[in-house]
């Protein structure tokens, strides 16, 4: 009897230490957990700059005054994104959250931290980030082809043509030239403009130094003079037609003698 008594109350200890050792773990669970404000007004809007991300969930986030907040970022929490030219939202991912990206966070604070001294940052729970970003300016470039409406015969195959293709204003040399590449548009093609541009172009460089333009290509094929005449012209002019730019060399492999020959 004794001994029923002795397993009785050790069965109970074991079940009473289980119980307080799940509760211990659920109020554990809650307290790491961040969770959701109790009422709409708790949420606060907070402007500022990304500083530095270091997990999926988490970022270092900086008030225009200067306050310094650990951001959580929740499944929910809600990412987008806003241009200055429009109040039309994007819906982004995570990822897309970089150091030095300008943003509102909506969120409210989990804990205030000890900004005073600078010793120890707040953390606020995100309930909305909505990233800002500047368009860039878009400008006109002109690319250059043959036409054969204006030259029915290319009996001047280095005499190439101005077309306009927009790109943002900081466009790089190779983008640029990525846009001549690309070729008349169908309409252009109705127009009459050719290219002589060959399907196997691959840039090695391009650089620009005191007006002077580099522009290095891997071996391509093209046949015939017109053909070679036309590249080097197209090339040549779309270049050119970069402000500053006041001379264009082409080469291939680093070569420059003799490469465009028929």
């Amino acid at each position: 009897m004794l001994h029923a008594k002795w397993k009785l109350t050790v069965s109970g200890f074991v079940l009473s230490m289980v119980l307080l050792l799940g509760t211990g773990c659920s109020s554990l669970t809650r307290f790491f957990q961040p969770q959701r404000p109790t009422t709409p007004s708790e949420i606060a809007l907070f402007s500022g700059k990304i500083l530095e991300t270091s997990a999926k969930d988490y970022c270092k986030f900086q008030e225009k005054d200067g306050t310094i907040w650990n951001v959580w970022i929740n499944a929910d929490t809600t990412i987008s994104g806003q241009s200055e030219s429009s109040s039309e939202l994007k819906k982004l991912l995570v990822s897309d959250i970089q150091p030095g990206s300008e943003c509102h966070i909506k969120g409210y604070i989990k804990n205030p931290g000890n900004h005073q001294n600078k010793q120890e940052a707040g953390i606020i729970i995100a309930t909305e980030i909505i990233l800002q970003w500047t368009e860039s300016k878009k400008t006109v470039y002109s690319v250059f082809f043959n036409n054969t409406v204006k030259d029915p015969n290319l009996l001047d195959c280095s005499k190439v043509y101005p077309v306009e293709r927009t790109a943002d204003e900081d466009a790089i040399f190779e983008e640029i030239l990525m846009l001549l590449f690309e070729g008349p548009t169908d309409e252009e093609k109705k127009q009459g403009y050719v290219t002589a541009i060959p399907d196997d172009i691959v840039i090695n460089f391009i650089v620009r130094n005191n007006g002077k333009m580099h522009v290095d290509f891997k071996p391509f094929h093209i046949a015939g003079a017109c053909a070679t005449a036309a590249f080097a012209a197209q090339v040549t002019q779309t270049l050119l037609a970069i402000p500053g730019t006041k001379e264009v060399v082409i080469s291939i492999m680093g070569q420059t003698e003799g490469i465009l020959q028929p």
